[in-house]
C-alpha cells in the first residue's frame, strides 16, 4: 500500500493502445466545431445520462469547454482526452471523450468520465480507453481510481465490472438531475488489485 501522495505531475498528451489513441483536446475553432458536430448530430443518446448535452447549443460553448478543460488541465485539476481510433486509411476517427476529473493529489485519487457516439457502443472502445487512463494514472502515482454511474446507466456500469473495478455501494438520492432526485453507483480500483 502507497501511504504518500503522488507528486503533481502531467500525464502524456498522447496516450495509444491497441485500438484507442487518446489525445489531450485542442484548444482551436476547428477542434471545437468538430466536437460540437459530434454532440449536436448525437443529442438523444448523449442526453439520456449527461446534462451538459443540453447546455452545449453553438460551437462556442464547445470552445469554451476546450478552453476551461485546458485551464484545468494546466492547473492539475482535471486532465480530459478525446478518445480517438485510426480509420481505414490511417486517419485518426474521433470516438468521444475520457477524462480523469475530481482528482485529490493529496490521497491520490481521481475519479474517470467519458461518453462515446451511438455508433461506437457496444465496441469495447470505452472499455479500452479505461484501461489506458487507469494505467497511466497508477503510473503517475494514484493509488485510488473510481467510475460513478446512475443505476439506470447499465452500459456505463459494465464498463466499469469488465475494468475490474469493485462496486463499493450506492449513495442513495445524492443528486438531482434532470429535475428529479437519483442515486449514484460507486466503482473503484486500487493500484494494487489485479487486472481482469
Amino acid at each position: 500500500m502507497s501511504d504518500v501522495a503522488p507528486t503533481r505531475q502531467y500525464p502524456a498528451d498522447v496516450l495509444k493502445g491497441a485500438r484507442v489513441e487518446l489525445r489531450r483536446h485542442e484548444v482551436s475553432e476547428a477542434f471545437a466545431g468538430a466536437c460540437f458536430a459530434q454532440i449536436d448530430a448525437d443529442r438523444k443518446h448523449l442526453g439520456e445520462f449527461l446534462t451538459w448535452v443540453d447546455r452545449t447549443k453553438t460551437v462556442a460553448d464547445s470552445l469554451k469547454y476546450l478552453t476551461d478543460m485546458a485551464a484545468k488541465w494546466n492547473a492539475f485539476e482535471v486532465f480530459d482526452y478525446g478518445m480517438f481510433t485510426r480509420g481505414p486509411t490511417g486517419s485518426l476517427q474521433w470516438l468521444g471523450n475520457i477524462g480523469a476529473h475530481h482528482i485529490d493529489w493529496d490521497n491520490g485519487s481521481a475519479e474517470l468520465g467519458y461518453w462515446i457516439g451511438s455508433a461506437f457502443v457496444g465496441s469495447g472502445y470505452v472499455t479500452e480507453a479505461v484501461g489506458i487512463l487507469e494505467r497511466e494514472l497508477f503510473r503517475l502515482g494514484f493509488w485510488r481510481v473510481r467510475i460513478r454511474c446512475v443505476p439506470e446507466n447499465a452500459r456505463s456500469a459494465a464498463v466499469a465490472k469488465r475494468s475490474g473495478y469493485r462496486y463499493e455501494g450506492t449513495h442513495r438520492g445524492d443528486r438531482i438531475e434532470f429535475g428529479k432526485r437519483g442515486s449514484t453507483m460507486v466503482f473503484a480500483k486500487l493500484a494494487n488489485d489485479k487486472s481482469p
